[in-house]
């Protein structure tokens, strides 16, 4: 037929296109193509379990922690919460805030770091079972891996909580050792014995603040000394500046302080355990040598009326100045000479850390936990509790030694920031987080 192409092989012959169909049919192509699919899929099932692989050891669980406290005031639990927040690794911890009650002084500061807070708070006669209605509310809102207790009214509904969840981790803080005795102000027997049996029964773990502290839970509160980690207060070193001369002029006059006048400053709650009325009957030997010498005190509390009248009494009315609660205590404590604090309890006291950062000198009562921040006669002076004598002597031969107020306050800041960072003392505290989270499937 014309027009149709004969084709090119002989008859019996086959052509390219059939030797394919047949190579194809018989398994030699086929039988390629489908190792090489096989082969791929491996490579790339073996890739995705290297990349979940890793991402399980590079990325964790993220751990939920609920910081439970009894207020956001301005004490020292508050403020270590505070760089607790700031320093705690967001890939890795989950932070949520609660207070049990008023006031929420820090609460500002909580939402400035984009951390979520709560309170607990009612103000109707069944108080105590809704405020534990909310908590537990919060609980699984959040889905809580941890709860984190700070303070006592804290730590009795934190566990409580723990009764009912049981997978759920509770860590307490140890702030001080209020059941010392041998003081006039450790508290009740009663509140002594809730404390040591529900410490036993439902925590896994405590926080002191100081070893003096741990050591006084595991006398007083027969707590296993295995479940308590020292982990000490701490200051925001790093948050800390040089005083700005202009700031602390201002702050001078605003106080009615001249220029030459030299200032004392100490700094807490006025409360007996503080020591205040040994600081004041100290000063008229202070002004025997330095008239003008003026004595700043700040904080707030029940001691206030008496104090003051004390300061009357002692005759050092025109000298002392009761500021009450301050949100410039950084300032405050930058325009004193001698920062003073006579305390007869303590944990570990953050005012103290404060003062020393700013490079101020520190006379302080020579209790456990204050030895256990000041070195005698190196980073500061340690004075026996309850002697104003021994007080007036020291502050006055500090005011005639300018030259040994700046070295001892430049080895106060020293020691500060190598022991007292609020930066190792929140690693220190995440790697606890981690250690009780690896023994526990934790989830509410």
């Amino acid at each position: 037929m014309q027009g149709v192409k004969k084709p090119c092989f002989q008859a019996g012959q086959k052509g390219p296109r059939c030797e394919a169909r047949e190579k194809a049919t018989s398994g030699g192509v086929l039988k390629e193509y489908v190792g090489a699919r096989r082969s791929s899929a491996t490579k790339q099932m073996g890739l995705f379990q290297q990349s979940v692989m890793g991402a399980s050891q590079e990325a964790p669980k993220v751990l939920t922690v609920l910081h439970l406290i009894d207020m956001l005031g301005r004490g020292g639990a508050e403020r270590r919460l505070i760089n607790d927040l700031k320093y705690l690794d967001r890939n890795r911890i989950r932070s949520i805030v609660c207070s049990v009650s008023p006031p929420q002084d820090l609460a500002d500061e909580v939402e400035a770091l984009h951390v979520p807070w709560h309170c607990l708070d009612t103000s109707t006669a069944r108080a105590p079972a809704k405020r534990f209605s909310r908590l537990i509310a919060l609980l699984r809102k959040y889905r809580v891996d941890i709860l984190h207790t700070q303070l006592f009214a804290a730590g009795v509904y934190g566990r409580l909580a723990r009764l009912l969840f049981r997978r759920l981790i509770l860590v307490s803080t140890l702030q001080s050792s209020t059941y010392e005795p041998g003081t006039e102000y450790h508290y009740s027997a009663k509140r002594r014995l809730i404390d040591s049996l529900m410490g036993n029964w439902c925590n896994d773990a405590f926080v002191a603040v100081s070893a003096f502290v741990k050591d006084s839970a595991v006398r007083n509160l027969r707590l296993p000394d295995v479940k308590i980690t020292v982990i000490p207060n701490s200051v925001d070193a790093e948050a800390f500046q040089e005083p700005d001369p202009k700031v602390i002029a201002r702050k001078r006059a605003e106080f009615g302080i001249l220029p030459e006048d030299k200032v004392l400053v100490t700094v807490g709650r006025l409360d007996p355990a503080k020591g205040h009325r040994y600081l004041l009957e100290s000063l008229p030997d202070v002004r025997r040598f330095f008239p003008k010498v003026k004595l700043l005190i700040v904080g707030d509390g029940p001691s206030r009326s008496s104090l003051e009248e004390l300061g009357r009494q002692t005759g050092n009315g025109g000298n002392v100045l009761f500021s009450g609660i301050r949100q410039d205590v950084r300032e405050i404590l930058s325009l004193c000479d001698i920062f003073v604090f006579p305390t007869l309890s303590e944990g570990l006291p953050v005012a103290l850390l404060e003062a020393m950062v700013l490079k101020r000198p520190c006379v302080a009562s020579r209790i456990p936990p204050v030895e256990e921040v000041i070195q005698e006669g190196v980073s500061g002076f340690l004075v026996p509790p309850r002697s104003p004598a021994s007080l007036a002597e020291t502050i006055v031969r500090l005011l005639l030694n300018p030259r040994q107020r700046e070295e001892v306050g430049i080895r106060a800041w020293e020691t500060v920031r190598e022991r007292f960072s609020a930066r190792k003392s929140t690693q220190a505290l995440q790697v606890l987080y981690e250690t009780l989270a690896e023994k526990h499937q934790t989830s509410v």
